[in-house]
């Protein structure tokens, strides 16, 4: 009996790695040649400090890049712990996305004419509840618990979640027509961020709502 639980256990973290493996898959397809290759090449925690380091020194929105920097320490903790959970994940891809994410953010930077128009000033409080609600999901990751499927299931989701919220981020920051808009005075009109808030406010609900069930299956001890 005993070995049917851990075949049937094994069979399920299977699963989620094809899950993982899948959604990872879809969310490089949608990258252009040159970001595909930055992605591919930024594939630790250290090269996005790298990234994020040049981007203080340039003095460009500084602050809310080292917002950034000291917000992302969740993200590694989880990622590190979800490499080790022995599914054959590799979350290298979230590195990735990060180091992408924050060379657009810095050529962004450089081109607004005032800082608060610059596309991290509306990313980074999603950025940041993000790792923010992953450091909760990983706190509350319990190896004891008796719901351990549906545990391991929300575990990986997260990270699902938060892998396709960056791609998304992407795709929103190559649509010139997103940011090309922009009224007499050189700056873009409100509208233009309503589709990135949108995408910004699921992503936070999805994850909160993973949380919420990690939460609760967490108290279910075996």
């Amino acid at each position: 009996m005993e070995q049917n639980v851990e075949f049937i256990q094994y069979l399920h973290r299977i699963e989620l790695a094809n899950q993982w493996r899948n959604a990872v898959d879809l969310c490089r397809r949608q990258l252009e040649g040159p970001d595909l290759r930055l992605v591919e090449a930024s594939d630790s925690w250290e090269q996005v400090q790298n990234h994020l380091d040049q981007a203080i020194h340039e003095n460009i929105s500084s602050s809310d890049f080292e917002v950034l920097a000291e917000g992302l320490t969740p993200l590694l903790n989880y990622a590190d712990s979800l490499a080790w959970l022995g599914f054959g994940i590799d979350t290298s891809i979230i590195w990735g996305f990060f180091a992408l994410i924050v060379n657009l953010m810095r050529d962004n930077a450089r081109e607004v004419l005032q800082e608060e128009d610059a596309i991290i000033s509306h990313l980074l409080p999603a950025l940041i509840y993000i790792c923010e609600n992953i450091d909760q999901i990983d706190k509350n990751f319990c190896h004891g618990s008796s719901e351990m499927d549906e545990l391991e299931s929300a575990y990986v989701g997260s990270g699902i979640a938060v892998v396709e919220f960056l791609a998304s981020v992407v795709d929103f920051i190559r649509d010139d027509a997103a940011l090309s808009t922009a009224d007499s005075t050189g700056r873009p009109h409100e509208t233009d961020w309503e589709e990135l808030e949108e995408r910004c406010s699921s992503a936070v609900a999805r994850l909160g709502a993973l949380l919420s069930q990690a939460r609760h299956l967490a108290t279910l001890q075996a």
